[in-house]
């Protein structure tokens, strides 16, 4: 397995999106939050693009905020949301050492598989994500 080293950077974060925006952020701060927000995405269909930016806020904000969010509205049958969270509660149960099994240490150049608790640090802040992950 192989093992990342991270480092604090020593200016502020800055990040290139696709379109060309450029955004700067650092923070290191924790906030208060005691709920996790839930999204309508139904105005993602809309023909209004006043609709559509109005959702792409929204998730902006809760991004920004909390760093995730639930969505509603989605057109996902809801089997199969049922069976997503099932395998996820199967997958989270297991021991650690079966986890890791997929870890995304193993493939270090794609962002997919298990990411164990308190060893991620999302955009070289100074503390360790406080969750575990699988992303695909």
């Amino acid at each position: 397995m192989s093992t990342t080293i991270l480092e604090a950077p020593s200016a502020p974060l800055n990040l290139t999106l696709g379109n060309g925006q450029k955004i700067y952020f650092h923070s290191d701060d924790s906030i208060e939050a005691d709920e996790i927000p839930v999204i309508d995405i139904s105005g993602i269909y809309s023909d209004n693009i006043e609709d559509r930016k109005a959702v792409a806020e929204k998730i902006r904000e809760a991004c920004h905020r909390i760093g995730f969010f639930y969505i509603i509205n989605h057109g996902i049958d809801q089997r199969h949301v049922e069976s997503t969270f099932k395998e996820a509660k199967r997958f989270f149960a297991l021991p650690e050492e079966r986890k890791m099994e997929v870890c995304t240490d193993l493939v270090p150049d794609e962002f997919f598989g298990y990411f164990p608790m308190s060893t991620y640090n999302r955009n070289h802040k100074r503390k360790k994500d406080l969750m575990e992950a699988y992303n695909w």
